[in-house]
């Protein structure tokens, strides 16, 4: 029981390490960034000014590379950083913030995100499976991003 307990202890440690030991992975725009078989890539960014704060516009390619699986998102997939670090607040209203794509489909979507105006460059990750999908996914293969420059 004892060696049991012991080796759960040292597959734990091992886990936490590699998760706060995990090396961002750049990804240059276009780019796909594959999680199990879906595919995710950064397009473009464009900023929609709106008074005292600014509407960032993503343009992400999603990709269901599966043969049978269909592939449910919403708005929370993406993730946009400014050069801060700071994530703007998602806006669920855009209208494409969620959808199903059959087994093989892809298509382009357009997310909306809410943030301070000005920014030169945005960071971009994508989450498929909530927070724990996050943290595996970065014990798994490293913090996965892409810069995209902001369009006026």
């Amino acid at each position: 029981m004892l060696l049991l307990g012991t080796g759960l202890v040292m597959m734990l440690g091992i886990v936490a390490g590699r998760y706060i030991l995990a090396s961002d992975h750049a990804y240059p725009v276009a780019s796909p960034i594959q999680f199990d078989d879906f595919a995710f890539s950064a397009l473009s960014v464009k900023e929609i000014p709106a008074g005292s704060t600014s509407i960032y516009e993503l343009a992400a390619k999603i990709e269901n590379r599966a043969k049978r699986v269909d592939y449910h998102f919403d708005a929370n997939v993406p993730q946009v950083f400014d050069g801060d670090r700071k994530m703007p607040v998602a806006n669920p209203a855009a209208p494409e913030t969620e959808g199903t794509l059959h087994a093989g489909e892809k298509s382009v979507r357009h997310f909306r995100f809410y943030g301070r105006p000005g920014l030169k460059a945005t960071t971009v990750r994508f989450y498929t499976g909530g927070d724990f999908g996050e943290f595996m996914d970065t014990v798994l293969s490293g913090r996965a991003h892409t810069l995209v420059s902001v369009s006026r």
